[in-house]
């Protein structure tokens, strides 16, 4: 791309990114649930979530994984294959939980990426969330993020995973 921010005229269907290299990072990214579930943590009790091009990989993560996952949180990501989001979603995805935040003015994703991939899970029929208003910037909000607050007392996500989490 040389013009940014990427919209949804750009490159259709793909905006210029590579399905097949989001594939290979989704699949370290099930490698982390996996070894959280082999620690003893069910996967409906696990989130994915990411910025931009993370936030496109949790997404395509969450989709795509085995179990169903507690939920997905993107911040200003677009979903890669949203024309073909069925056939890419596994029957885990259905009652998906996503959160899609996106500021206004972001300077590489626009938020006509979002109105895709909105659109596009919402047909798939995820359980997805908007902030009650967009934004200048991406903001979460505390009581739309608190919905996806469900840890049991004392929970808490080993050490060694938060860290793995954060370099993937």
């Amino acid at each position: 791309m040389d013009v940014l921010p990427i919209g949804v005229q750009d490159l259709p269907p793909l905006h210029g990114c590579s399905l097949e290299s989001a594939e290979d990072s989704v699949r370290q990214v099930h490698g982390l649930v996996d070894s959280l579930r082999q620690e003893g943590i069910p996967a409906d009790r696990i989130y994915v979530g990411g910025f931009q091009q993370g936030g496109a990989l949790a997404l395509l993560a969450g989709l795509t994984y085995q179990q169903r996952l507690a939920g997905c949180i993107v911040f200003s990501g677009l979903l890669l294959g949203a024309d073909r989001v069925g056939t890419l979603a596994g029957p885990a995805a259905r009652g998906l939980r996503v959160f899609w935040g996106h500021g206004l003015h972001d300077g590489v994703f626009d938020v006509s990426l979002q109105d895709e991939g909105c659109n596009a899970v919402k047909e798939f029929g995820l359980d997805i969330q908007l902030p009650a208003a967009r934004s200048t910037a991406v903001q979460a909000q505390p009581p739309l993020l608190r919905r996806f607050e469900h840890r049991p007392e004392g929970h808490r996500v080993p050490e060694r995973h938060a860290t793995e989490s954060a370099r993937v």
